[in-house]
């Protein structure tokens, strides 16, 4: 809807290596909770991609040049999803 495209520091910047570790994920038969620390990784090294990045949409794109070193607001939710994901999959060894 918004015509976002990878590097344009966004949301999509997360999902895609979500999506790509995933599908390796289950290409290599990987079990659901490796699958998720995998892609949980992979969401945290495009966040970080995020922060080399010029914001291109959303209320981030008027600062254009100023939103370079800094993480994207969508990508950081991303990561917070996938990792509530793994997390309830392999609950803390902590709370048991």
């Amino acid at each position: 809807r918004g015509k976002a495209q990878l590097g344009d520091k966004t949301l999509l910047d997360v999902l895609s290596p979500i999506a790509l570790s995933l599908q390796a994920s289950r290409a290599s038969g990987a079990d659901l909770a490796d699958a998720l620390a995998q892609a949980a990784q992979a969401a945290h090294d495009g966040l970080e991609a995020t922060k080399a990045m010029v914001a291109q949409h959303g209320k981030a794109a008027c600062f254009q040049e100023k939103t370079l070193g800094l993480q994207d607001a969508g990508a950081t939710v991303g990561v917070l999803i996938i990792e509530t994901l793994h997390a309830y999959v392999v609950p803390s060894r902590s709370s048991v």
